[in-house]
């Protein structure tokens, strides 16, 4: 299993533009097979940051993801909003339980 965590950071008054693309690819991206878990969510204690939390079957599917025409897409919006900081991490993960 691969878990991905990360946040991208961006000028507040850009956040709600940004929302409609990053809706329609959250949507999407959950309609992928090996997908089991993919989110956006405003930091509630700074402005302008989206954290990132994904969870995946296996590397082989993320591959897939990064290929598949929403993400060409959002990449392509991505590139027009003013990024400061983009920190994102992809751990493997042997094994999960309930906390």
């Amino acid at each position: 299993m691969i878990t991905v965590i990360g946040k991208i950071k961006l000028p507040v008054d850009q956040i709600d533009g940004a929302r409609e693309a990053l809706v329609k690819t959250v949507k999407a991206t959950r309609a992928e097979e090996g997908c089991i878990e993919y989110n956006f969510a405003e930091d509630l204690t700074e402005p302008g940051v989206i954290r990132i939390s994904e969870v995946w079957d296996d590397k082989e599917r993320l591959s897939s993801h990064f290929q598949s025409a929403h993400m060409v897409e959002f990449m392509a919006v991505a590139a027009t909003l003013d990024i400061s900081e983009r920190e994102v991490t992809m751990y493997e993960v042997s094994g999960s339980a309930p906390l």
